[in-house]
């Protein structure tokens, strides 16, 4: 018997976001691997064999569903701020090109907005879209 276990809406784009990153990564020369699903704040690890350089990749999505189009949440920016690790966060575009926004865990944390409930976010800018550059220097 096989067990499956459904994913619901939020999980489904999460999970389409990780894979769009890890492929994207691939396009643009980088080795990319995809983490366990019990590896805590990282997603993906990357290494790019034209600087020999590793780093890690935390993926934020949010979907055409979302009411947050282009804010995603990062309350545990600070504790994990390293200069090998990026975020990229990713907006599902139903019929359209997704977008990729690449950005340094350094500037997360100096862009990065608090709201009265504690709710910790960060807003992407159009500089940040498709920054691939930022990982290969």
């Amino acid at each position: 018997m096989i067990l499956t276990r459904v994913l619901d809406p939020k999980q489904r784009a999460n999970l389409a976001g990780t894979y769009l990153v890890a492929a994207q990564l691939t396009f643009e020369g980088f080795i990319a691997t995809l983490t366990s699903r019990n590896t805590q704040d990282i997603d993906i690890l990357a290494y790019y064999p034209e600087t020999g350089k590793t780093f890690s990749i935390q993926i934020k999505t949010s979907s055409e569903s979302s009411s947050w189009r282009q804010s995603w949440s990062v309350k545990n920016a600070k504790e994990l701020e390293s200069p090998n690790l990026f975020y990229v966060f990713v907006t599902l575009e139903k019929d359209k090109k997704h977008k990729f926004y690449v950005v340094s865990s350094k500037d997360v944390i100096k862009r990065m907005k608090t709201a009265k409930g504690g709710w910790v976010w960060f807003d992407a800018k159009e500089s940040d879209l498709d920054n691939w550059g930022l990982l290969k220097r």
